[in-house]
C-alpha cells in the first residue's frame, strides 16, 4: 500500500513539474500554451458567406435533400442534370436576371482579386458529404450522384459569377432589368425548373 502512494506522488509531481516547468530562457511555460492556428485563420468576409448561402440555395432547390434509399438523388436525376439543355444551363441563364445574385456580385467586385480567389473557392467547395464518408443515411448526408450534382451547381453558379464580373456593374443591372420588364410584359410564367 506505501508503495502505491509513493508511486503516485512520484507521478504528481512529474505531472505538476511537466507542466510548470520553466523553459530554456526561464519563464514559465505551460504545455497547453500552443496558439490555436485554426482561430488564427483569416475572418469570414460577409461576401463569402453570402456567396455560400446562395449556393446552398440553389444546391437545395434544384438537388434537395436525400433522406433514404427510396427518397433520394439518383443516378437517373444525375443524367438529367447532365443534358446539353439541362437545369445547370437554365440555373445559369436565370442568374443573369436575378437581382440579388447581381447585387452581391457588385460587393464581390469591390475587393481584391485574392478574396474574390477565396470566396469563388468557398462556393466551390460547398456541398455536403456522402452518405459513405458520413458512415449512415442520413438528411445531413448525399448520395454520390447527389453530390456530384450539387458540385455541378456550385461550380455553375461561380463559373456565372466569374463571366458576369467580366462586365461592368451597370450592365449587368440595365440587362436584367430588361429581360425582367420583357417578361413581365409578355405575362408569361416563366418558371425555372427547379
Amino acid at each position: 500500500m506505501k508503495s502505491i502512494k509513493r508511486v503516485l506522488a512520484v507521478v504528481v509531481v512529474i505531472v505538476f513539474v511537466g507542466v510548470f516547468a520553466d523553459d530554456a530562457n526561464g519563464q514559465r511555460f505551460r504545455r497547453y500554451s500552443r496558439p490555436n492556428y485554426r482561430t488564427t485563420s483569416k475572418k469570414i468576409v460577409p461576401q463569402e458567406a453570402k456567396m455560400v448561402a446562395f449556393v446552398k440555395r440553389e444546391q437545395s432547390m434544384m438537388v434537395g435533400d436525400s433522406r433514404s434509399d427510396f427518397d433520394c438523388f439518383t443516378n437517373v436525376d444525375l443524367q438529367f442534370f447532365r443534358q446539353s439543355n439541362g437545369p445547370c444551363q437554365q440555373l445559369a441563364a436565370a442568374l443573369t436576371e436575378d437581382i440579388v445574385f447581381i447585387k452581391l456580385l457588385g460587393e464581390i467586385r469591390t475587393l481584391d482579386s485574392n478574396a474574390q480567389k477565396r470566396i469563388f473557392y468557398k462556393a466551390t467547395a460547398t456541398y455536403k458529404p456522402t452518405w459513405g464518408q458520413l458512415g449512415r443515411i442520413s438528411s445531413q448526408g448525399q448520395t454520390v450522384a447527389g453530390q456530384q450534382a450539387e458540385r455541378m451547381v456550385a461550380s455553375t453558379v461561380v463559373s456565372t459569377a466569374k463571366k458576369m464580373l467580366a462586365k461592368p456593374q451597370a450592365q449587368l443591372e440595365t440587362e436584367a432589368k430588361h429581360k425582367n420588364d420583357a417578361r413581365s410584359s409578355r405575362g408569361s410564367s416563366f418558371e425555372l425548373a427547379r
